[in-house]
Formats: C-alpha cells, sequence, structure tokens
C-alpha cells in the first residue's frame, strides 16, 4: 500500500472538501491518505504521493500555501509532487479559463521551481458562506464572499461548480502515475 499526503489551504472549506475527496479516491486506488492544513508539522519521508491544493482569489495562491512551499522546498524537491487548484475563473472550463488559472498558479510557485509536479488539476470551486472556515474569516472578507455567492446564484442559478467526475478522473490518473 502507498502512503499519499495531501495539503490543502481553502478559504471557506471548498478546496478542503476537494481534498478530502481526493482522499477518497486514492483510498480506492490501495493508497491510505491523510489531509492536513499547510499550517500542521509534516514528516514527509512516509510519503509516496504529496498532493498541494490551493484556493485561488484574485488571481492569487493563497499565502499559507506559498509559504508551505517555501518552507518545505528542499523536502519536495525530487518526489512525486501533484498540485491542484480550486477557482471560481474555472466555473466555466474552456481552453482560456485553464490558461489563465494556470499562469495564476505557475506565478505562486515561480520561485519553488526545483518542486517538478507530476499532475496538475484545475477545478472550480464553490462559494461556501457556512461552516467553521468561513466564519473564521473577518467581517470584511465574509461579506465579499456573501455578495459573490449571490452574484453567481443571481447568474448561474448556482453557487458550486465543482465537477465531482473531473476531480475523481483527476485523482485516479494520480494514482495511477504514482503506481
Amino acid at each position: 500500500m502507498k502512503n499519499a499526503l495531501i495539503i490543502c489551504s481553502s478559504w471557506t472549506g471548498s478546496t478542503k472538501e476537494i481534498a478530502h475527496y481526493i482522499a477518497k479516491v486514492l483510498e480506492k486506488c490501495y493508497f491510505q491518505s491523510k489531509v492536513i492544513s499547510p499550517e500542521e508539522r509534516v514528516d514527509f519521508s512516509p510519503y509516496d504521493l504529496i498532493v498541494l491544493g490551493t484556493s485561488i482569489h484574485a488571481g492569487l495562491t493563497t499565502a499559507s500555501f506559498r509559504k508551505f512551499l517555501h518552507k518545505h522546498i528542499r523536502d519536495l524537491s525530487g518526489r512525486a509532487v501533484a498540485y491542484f487548484v480550486s477557482c471560481a475563473n474555472m466555473n466555466n472550463d474552456t481552453q482560456e479559463t485553464r490558461s489563465e488559472t494556470l499562469a495564476w498558479l505557475q506565478n505562486g510557485i515561480q520561485a519553488y521551481d526545483s518542486i517538478k509536479p507530476i499532475s496538475i488539476g484545475l477545478f472550480g470551486g464553490a462559494i461556501i458562506t457556512s461552516g467553521e472556515s468561513f466564519l473564521g474569516l473577518n467581517f470584511f472578507i465574509r461579506h465579499i464572499i456573501k455578495a459573490m455567492k449571490k452574484k453567481m446564484v443571481s447568474e448561474y442559478g448556482k453557487s458550486d461548480f465543482r465537477d465531482w467526475e473531473q476531480i475523481e478522473a483527476w485523482a485516479l490518473d494520480l494514482a495511477n502515475k504514482v503506481n
């Protein structure tokens, strides 16, 4: 059995939910998986696969994601590493939005080019306005997120754009790359 560590940085919990789903898919592929936040201490030695996830807001990866990369660049270099992104820009999955979202991710990881990802997943996000993660944000950010959710529901009739089949397919492909 192989071991996978999934580190995710999430504002409202959408990216964290994706991370837990990826863990479940990997477990079906005979991986023992663990999901942690970037602030947790970690020993990388038992892991065959490291998956790093971040949400992207206003074209930027999260600060905790970038801090994690900075702190652990030596530990991650030369290992089987994959990135995934949860981003409102991917609500409409086109070549243009993929290129733009990938450019935002690459901007966040460019200082860590010794980490060579074996795969990158670009996924639509969800605007979550409840729960511990959301309530932990400051009032101003919560207000902006609520306004974003209202706009998405008004324009698209929904505020959750995660494609679970696409996420599952990516995780299965990732498992095959490591096996």
